[in-house]
């Protein structure tokens, strides 16, 4: 058998999230814009963290894809949930940390 409702359902939540890779320049954009101000020298842990975490949130979205496709392809439920909470991993940090930092504001 190759794949039933869960792993099917899981592989359509990681390809899309990989839309949002589409978004990825603008990332680059707002990194670049970090380190041309003087704030990055003063910058805290968690300022630093986002901006590792939003410049490499590709790796991790392919990478989920590509558990989450093995997965699939051999019918293992839980490879295939774990192969898209790696594909949403960097979104869900990136949402913590904006918490943080409006907590701490």
């Amino acid at each position: 058998m190759f794949g039933n409702r869960i792993t099917y359902t899981a592989l359509a939540l990681s390809y899309l999230s990989c839309l949002s890779i589409i978004l990825y320049p603008l990332s680059l954009m707002m990194a670049n814009n970090f380190f041309n101000t003087e704030q990055y020298k003063n910058a805290s842990f968690y300022e630093w963290l986002f901006i590792i975490l939003l410049l490499t949130y590709p790796i991790t979205t392919i990478a989920g894809l590509i558990v989450a496709m093995k997965g699939h392809s051999i019918t293992k439920n839980l490879d295939t949930i774990k192969g898209m909470f790696i594909s949403y991993s960097n979104f869900i940090f990136i949402i913590i940390l904006m918490l943080i930092e409006l907590k701490n504001a």
